[in-house]
C-alpha cells in the first residue's frame, strides 16, 4: 500500500510505524538480553515481538487504506 503512496520512500515496518503511528520503537526488543529477561522464555519474548508486529501492520492498514481511498488509488490494491 505504501508503495502506491510513495514508491521511492522506505517501506520497512519500523519506518512506517515511526511515520504513521505513535508506537514506540520495538524492533530490537527480542534481541536485548535485558529486555528478554522480562519474559519466562525466549519464545515468549518472540511471541510478544511478533504480536506487536501484527498489531502495527493492522494499524497501518487502516491508515494507508484511508489515504489510498482519498487519492483514488484503492482500486489498484
Amino acid at each position: 500500500m505504501h508503495h502506491l503512496l510513495d514508491p521511492n520512500d522506505d517501506h520497512d515496518l519500523a519506518y512506517l510505524a515511526s511515520i504513521y503511528t505513535r508506537e514506540p520503537y520495538w524492533k530490537d526488543t527480542h534481541k536485548d538480553p535485558e529486555k528478554v529477561k522480562m519474559y519466562a522464555s525466549n519464545i515468549d519474548a518472540l511471541y510478544h515481538y511478533n504480536g506487536i508486529d501484527c498489531c502495527v501492520e493492522r494499524e497501518l492498514f487502516d491508515i494507508l487504506s484511508e489515504k489510498l481511498v482519498e487519492i483514488g488509488l484503492m482500486e489498484a490494491t
